[in-house]
């Protein structure tokens, strides 16, 4: 279905600041309205997620029904290889559209390989970057702040192009920063860095982006489990002013998601924060060679006993996938009362 604007008694009223961009499009004004509502609905209230277009296929062939958000994390210009950062987004951006015409939401990564050794972004993959590294990627006209541009701009371009088809998207950047090793972990500038990068964006005149911090239920050293110190979920935030939705990412095995598992959910919701909460990367086992066979409804379970306000998930690929190739019961669980799937979400644009 085509998107249209919620408006009249069934919207529901935002309270400003949010979206925090104040030239935010009618499309992203109306999605982050919606969100903001399903905190306080008792059913339909939950978005199903599945990365990747091909996944979501398939989960619609076996069950009739189609995931609400449709996560394209890792597509193309976001990772790889430096050169491949000119890739065309072109299949990203008709995915996207297509998504979004057909009552869908996506989900997209603002991801940025590392400016100081153009190196990929993938963990472990290149060096932990410093803070005096990170002020001269913010220092105009120094080679790192040209390397971090010419990335933006490829961004820019693509998101410029989705606005023009009118598709808002929640837009994810410096993603599991607190327990990853991706090249900007832990670093004291990352504020600075999430600020600078969303202005940069903005000011060239995108305007469809719900901005969205995102964090890691893994200690620092990448090992499964909250941090040491629960204030790592914001303690590298960049602030209300320009964060329009909080995520995180967890993957643990269990029959059911631990309430251990939703550190970062008690943490954004203790310290009084009222963005929507997205369980950005609900990890249903630990490690994707594990081919256990796990109960999908798990994630609803989760959310229902442990996060409440949660109002959607997404799920990654291979084995922590919705697959029913790879895991069991997705019908069961795209039918709970809580779940919304593609077909229920209403329209804007």
């Amino acid at each position: 279905m085509q998107h249209i604007l919620l408006c009249g008694p069934a919207a529901t009223t935002v309270t400003a600041p949010f979206p925090t961009d104040p030239n935010a499009t009618p499309a992203a004004r109306a999605l982050w309205n919606y969100l903001d509502g399903l905190k306080s609905r008792t059913t339909n209230k939950v978005l199903s997620g599945q990365r990747w277009l091909d996944y979501n296929t398939r989960i619609a062939a076996a069950t009739g029904k189609w995931c609400a958000l449709l996560n394209l994390a890792g597509s193309n210009i976001d990772r790889g290889t430096w050169a491949g950062y000119l890739n065309d987004t072109t299949a990203q951006r008709i995915q996207m559209t297509d998504w979004w015409t057909a009552g869908g939401i996506p989900l997209w990564e603002i991801s940025l390989r590392d400016p100081v050794s153009q190196g990929v972004l993938g963990a472990g993959a290149v060096p932990i970057i410093t803070a005096a590294q990170a002020d001269l990627i913010l220092t105009e006209g120094h080679a790192y702040n040209t390397n971090l541009k010419f990335m933006l701009n490829r961004q820019i371009s693509l998101l410029l192009a989705l606005q023009a088809a009118g598709v808002a998207v929640l837009g994810r950047m410096f993603h599991e920063h607190n327990g990853s090793g991706f090249w900007f972990l832990d670093n004291p500038r990352l504020p600075q860095l999430f600020r600078y990068c969303r202005q940069h964006i903005i000011d060239a005149g995108v305007h469809n982006v719900l901005w969205t911090h995102n964090v890691s239920d893994w200690a620092g050293s990448g090992t499964q489990g909250p941090p040491s110190d629960p204030n790592q979920y914001l303690q590298f935030y960049a602030g209300d002013d320009v964060t329009d939705i909080l995520s995180f990412d967890v993957y643990e095995d269990g029959a059911d998601f631990s309430a251990g598992a939703f550190g970062a959910y008690d943490h954004f919701v203790s310290a009084g924060k009222r963005q929507p909460i997205i369980f950005w990367e609900a990890g249903v086992k630990k490690a994707y060679t594990d081919t256990t066979r796990v109960d999908l409804r798990k994630i609803i379970r989760g959310i229902r006993d442990h996060g409440p306000n949660i109002v959607g998930w997404s799920c990654w690929s291979v084995t922590w996938s919705m697959d029913p190739a790879y895991n069991n019961n997705v019908a069961e669980l795209l039918a709970d009362p809580w779940v919304i799937t593609r077909d229920e979400v209403p329209s804007f644009s």
